[in-house]
């Protein structure tokens, strides 16, 4: 294999392991791609037989619709950058011409392209660049023939180093549009672990996930205090007994696109979900051209496509948010008749006892105190039948969904409206070297607590969970679990590590912060809202790319071919000696003319003009040879080069 070969099928295989990781690949993909790899080691002679090419390339459409087949739910755009991937490979398999190869480079930075909207963190960035370059001195290799390795991989780095200019002005000044239009999204591109449906048990499994979920950070620079720390996301009002879901089919009002007039005072980088819900404060609003409303059930509901990582800026309201004043309906009272009797027997008592919400409320809190109620990861399966009665008068052991399902039902008993809101609490603070530091939010940090109506307040939250296990909200989910249970939730790790992984989390905030979240809102309060913009823009760009073209040009030497590069010393060397080529000579009478009037160079000029001949007119496609022919080629100048510059001196 030549250099070019070597260089782009590292490419294919620095691309294979970023999409293996990122898992972006269909398992039969994923299996067939090291194959094809695998067959480039060693490419036939004169090509693949068309029949084993036609072969291959069933065989790979049908592992590719058996990946279909095997993940229905992928979408659009995994399942054609699937198909892509896999022609990528093919194609370099049946490469054999110089043409062929330029355009797999071309197809290959496609593919790299297509991970890029899979994955947008700084690693998976990093490592698309990396690729990238590795594909482009695959290309250079490809044209220059016989540059060496390190020749080939400092001329990449010096043509995306001129080309930086050019880059910078463009994504700094040219105008942000809104997207025209979106890819259908994965069905199961979410990961965020929060869902629909609530049930006893659920939050308990997700916690034990420290994937990440969100960041925020705060204009002032530091977290409201830790019993503040309540981001809601999903708002459950139905309750089938075991179950809490949203009433999605009940009538309300059509969400509103409350406006905030202040700065930002939030940031939020949110990973991808399945919820079109975002997690928030409750207080503040989102700023003018956000694709976010505010419902009036008090969730932060985006209008943009699902499945996708978002940002967006909140600022601080001033005054009260209108979802806490909305009264309401009947399905925040309603229980079924005939489950948990004990837990709506007690209810009514309280509602006998407690003459306001507020007393009932007391008296909840009161009893939950007394009882002897237990915090654990692990409270273990309540049955099908009357499940909330089996944990308020028998296990007493749950999570935090236990506690807030089983106050929310206990307040309808009463008489007091009341719903589960399930969201996160808390949150690690990740402060970096140099930069500002951030709330980084987790799946260990999703929590559920419940809402009740007072009718002097509007809905208010309310935490059954830290009437239990204060240590819960005050410090940490860690802290507030038995040893057992903090064995299996925690991952230590050795101290620099943990130092070094801060550190890059930092780094990733701001690459998802000010790069990838360049938007048309962050452009304008960097350079602000001039309708010269567009000027600048076309000025500023055309300065890099004169920039740029200026070092690459070079309109003051004459191009020529590699060979050519490599002749022009001796040539000069030669002119100064009093040879000089005549206008229509060739390089072989040139140099027997020249080795007649100095004999003693006469076999090194001759040997010179063999090597340039045969490298002229060797096949295109025999690249190998044509690499061996150019390092000759060049070493023979060299060598030529150094013996006319002692020459000349001695004559002197």
């Amino acid at each position: 294999m030549s250099q070019a070969q070597w260089l782009l099928l590292t490419s294919q295989a620095l691309l294979w392991l970023q999409l293996l990781v990122q898992g972006q690949l269909q398992l039969p993909v994923a299996l067939a791609l090291p194959g094809l790899m695998a067959l480039q080691l060693r490419p036939p002679r004169h090509g693949l037989p068309s029949t084993s090419l036609r072969l291959i390339t069933l065989s790979l459409l049908v592992l590719w619709g058996t990946g279909l087949a095997l993940a229905p739910g992928g979408g659009l755009l995994r399942s054609v950058s699937n198909l892509l991937w896999l022609m990528l490979g093919l194609q370099q398999l049946e490469a054999q011409r110089h043409a062929q190869q330029q355009r797999n480079v071309l197809l290959l930075l496609l593919g790299i392209g297509l991970a890029g909207l899979g994955a947008q963190g700084l690693a998976a960035s990093l490592g698309q660049g990396l690729t990238a370059l590795v594909a482009l001195a695959g290309l250079l290799s490809l044209e220059t023939g016989g540059q060496r390795l390190l020749g080939s991989l400092r001329r990449t780095a010096l043509l995306v180093a001129v080309a930086l200019p050019l880059l910078l002005a463009s994504f700094l000044l040219l105008p942000r549009l809104e997207p025209l239009w979106s890819l259908p999204s994965s069905a199961n591109s979410g990961r965020s672990g929060l869902s629909q449906q609530l049930a006893p048990g659920e939050l308990a499994s997700l916690v034990q996930d420290r994937s990440l979920a969100a960041r925020v950070s705060f204009a002032d620079g530091s977290p409201p205090a830790r019993e503040q720390q309540y981001w809601r996301v999903l708002v459950h009002q139905r309750f089938d007994g075991r179950t809490w879901s949203a009433a999605d089919d009940w009538p309300r009002p059509e969400a509103q696109a409350a406006i905030a007039p202040g700065p930002a005072s939030q940031r939020w980088i949110v990973e991808p979900s399945r919820l079109r819900e975002r997690p928030w404060d409750g207080r503040s609003l989102p700023l003018g051209g956000s694709p976010l409303v505010v419902s009036e059930l008090g969730t932060l509901e985006s209008r943009t496509a699902q499945g996708e990582r978002q940002l967006y800026n909140l600022a601080t309201a001033a005054s009260p948010a209108s979802w806490q004043t909305q009264p309401p309906s009947a399905i925040d009272l309603q229980l079924p008749a005939d489950a948990n009797p004990r837990l709506q027997a007690l209810g009514r008592q309280w509602a006998r006892q407690g003459a306001t919400p507020e007393e009932r409320i007391a008296l909840a809190r009161q009893w939950f105190r007394a009882q002897a109620f237990a915090y654990s990861l692990e409270p273990g399966t309540l049955g099908p039948v009357d499940p909330l009665d089996r944990f308020l008068f028998q296990t007493r052991l749950g999570f935090c969904e236990h506690y807030a399902a089983s106050f929310s039902a206990l307040m309808r008993a009463a008489g007091v409206p009341a719903r589960v809101v399930v969201g996160y609490q808390g949150g690690e603070w990740q402060q970096p070297v140099g930069g500002a530091g951030f709330l980084q939010l987790t799946n260990s940090d999703a929590h559920a607590w419940s809402e009740v109506w007072l009718p002097e307040r509007g809905w208010v939250g309310v935490d059954p969970t830290a009437w239990v296990v204060p240590e819960r909200i005050r410090r940490s989910l860690a802290e507030s679990l038995s040893p057992t249970d903090q064995q299996r939730l925690s991952r230590p790790l050795p101290g620099w590590i943990e130092a070094a992984a801060t550190q890059w989390r930092g780094l990733d905030y701001r690459w998802q912060a000010w790069v990838m979240g360049f938007d048309r809102q962050r452009q304008v309060e960097l350079l602000g809202q001039s309708r010269w913009q567009g000027l600048a823009a076309i000025v500023a760009m055309g300065l890099a790319l004169t920039a740029v073209l200026l070092p690459v040009w070079r309109p003051w030497r004459r191009v020529g071919d590699p060979a050519r590069h490599c002749l022009e010393p001796v040539l000069r060397r030669l002119g100064r000696r009093g040879h000089r080529l005549a206008p229509g000579e060739t390089l072989e009478c040139f140099c027997r003319r020249v080795g007649t009037a100095e004999p003693a160079f006469a076999s090194a000029l001759e040997e010179l003009a063999q090597l340039y001949s045969q490298w002229r007119f060797a096949p295109e496609d025999q690249v190998a040879s044509r690499t061996t022919l150019f390092l000759g080629l060049r070493k023979r100048a060299q060598k030529l080069r150094a013996s006319l510059g002692r020459g000349h001196r001695r004559s002197a």
